[in-house]
């Protein structure tokens, strides 16, 4: 841009400046954590309960617990959080109306 004083001078060479190298901090807070213990508690539980069926006196409860939590709880766990959005749902429009009069 030549001799224009609102702008830098393009002539000058431009020198390559060394940024110090930041250790590496996570980038993950408390949520992230607690949706990760959720989501490997899981597997790690169905683990247990069908590796460890024969320690009790009736392996009956172990493979109950396997087969549950295999099976239903999947099913179960979506019909809470269906039934929960719902009444969140249904509390905001309440809320809404009683503020809207």
């Amino acid at each position: 841009m030549g001799d224009d004083p609102l702008f830098e001078n393009d002539e000058a060479p431009v020198l390559a400046t060394e940024r110090k190298r930041q250790p590496w901090r996570p980038r993950f807070g408390i949520g992230a954590m607690m949706l990760l213990m959720f989501v490997l508690s899981v597997p790690f539980t169905l683990l247990y309960y069908m590796l460890n069926t024969s320690e009790s006196a009736n392996p009956f409860w172990g493979r109950f617990g396997f087969m549950f939590l295999t099976l239903a709880a999947p099913m179960l766990l979506l019909t809470v959080v269906s039934v929960g959005r719902l009444v969140l749902r249904l509390f905001d429009k309440h809320l809404r109306r009683r503020y809207d009069e």
